[in-house]
């Protein structure tokens, strides 16, 4: 008979993968093709969707409660960094401008 919950886990992380791999494949041809200088993850939020569903289907499909644990800490890792990046972005912008504004006195 077949096991419906271990065939939509392994599918959730196969499709994860796919989305993955599909994404960064995608960005790194429009990155060769534009000649642009941004990073291979600037904002881009499906390389994220792909590893988050990926994690969740190997945290799933864990049987131990460690290995669960280390899949579902990863997929909030997946989650939070486009979040992170674009706060990065943002501080390295304000600060670009403080140190542009600052120049010629001491601090």
């Amino acid at each position: 008979m077949i096991d419906w919950w271990e065939l939509g886990v392994n599918a959730l992380w196969i499709g994860g993968l796919a989305i993955f791999l599909a994404a960064v494949s995608y960005r790194s041809a429009a990155k060769a093709h534009a000649k642009e200088s941004a990073g291979l993850w600037s904002g881009e939020i499906w390389p994220a969707v792909g590893l988050g569903l990926f994690c969740l289907g190997l945290g799933l499909a864990s049987e131990q409660a460690w290995k669960r644990g280390v899949w579902l800490g990863l997929l909030v890792l997946c989650i939070a960094q486009p979040f992170i990046s674009r706060w990065a972005a943002k501080r390295q912008k304000s600060g670009r401008k403080s140190s542009a504004e600052g120049d010629g006195q001491v601090r």
